[in-house]
């Protein structure tokens, strides 16, 4: 015999009756869990404090398109978290033709580095935020302002270069 396929109904959604539903208030008390206290530790946040000034040029390659960010390099003594780091090198990008114009920065000392994003408020002032590192600063978090000292810029052969000077308070 041949049949033919059943016909399928709407969906309907199917509500089970309250007697086949296991209620907790009728359980033995002997099955019920106690809460099991917990000691949560505080997660420890150092905020990163720094300090200090540093020197270099902005450069910005030949032929590059207009837009580019120019590459900061700079060096300088450091005060990161009370310690002084002579040796210090800052490396970078800033884009001035974004606005507001800013950046990311990569601080190195020793075999630790330190990102840094920020955004310029005016010509010679920004505000940066810390966004971790690794080394001894893992896990940096912090923020503050720097002031921006430029000189005169230089072109030579199509490719640009201008003092750049950095100073964190």
């Amino acid at each position: 015999m041949i049949r033919k396929p059943a016909r399928r109904a709407a969906f309907r959604p199917h509500m089970e009756a309250l007697e086949s539903v296991c209620l907790l208030s009728t359980m033995p008390t002997s099955l019920v869990h106690q809460a099991v206290p917990v000691h949560v530790q505080p997660l420890a946040v150092h905020i990163t404090t720094l300090a200090g000034n540093a020197a270099g040029q902005a450069n910005l390659p030949r032929q590059v398109g207009v837009g580019a960010p120019a590459s900061l390099a700079l060096r300088g003594p450091l005060t990161i978290d009370g310690t002084v780091y002579r040796g210090a090198t800052v490396t970078g990008k800033v884009n001035n033709t974004t606005f507001p114009p800013g950046g990311n920065l990569v601080i190195r000392v020793q075999r630790s580095t330190m990102n840094l994003t920020f955004i310029q408020t005016d010509s010679s002032h920004a505000n940066y935020l810390i966004t971790g590192g690794t080394g001894q600063f893992a896990g940096a978090v912090g923020s503050g302002t720097f002031l921006i000292r430029m000189g005169t810029s230089s072109s030579t052969h199509g490719a640009w270069s201008q003092p750049y000077r950095i100073n964190f308070a």
